[in-house]
């Protein structure tokens, strides 16, 4: 019988006040992994808050060390704009 997930409790650091706070997460979902150079990692997530907002996470890893960018709908799509138009600027589009 398959377990039920359980929500996901992160530290955060609340860089205002300095102190910790708890980040609850309903669901994480891997969409994506690949390399990258230098011996990086990046894996692409989709993340729910237990309040239901949905993000899209890109996870670089570097040894042991974690670079998270968690980006909305919007911000996701002119990201993607942004890395097509430089690629293409580079090599021409894709057909």
């Amino acid at each position: 019988m398959k377990r039920p997930e359980k929500p996901v409790r992160l530290a955060e650091a609340d860089f205002d006040s300095g102190r910790e706070s708890l980040q609850t997460y309903a669901r994480v979902s891997d969409i994506e992994e690949f390399n990258a150079p230098w011996g990086r990692v990046i894996r692409l997530q989709e993340i729910e808050y237990t309040g239901g907002t949905v993000m899209l996470r890109v996870r670089i890893r570097e040894g042991r060390r974690f670079t998270d960018l968690e980006l909305t709908d919007d911000a996701a799509r002119h990201l993607a704009r942004a890395l097509l138009g430089w690629t293409e600027a580079r090599q021409g589009p894709s057909a």
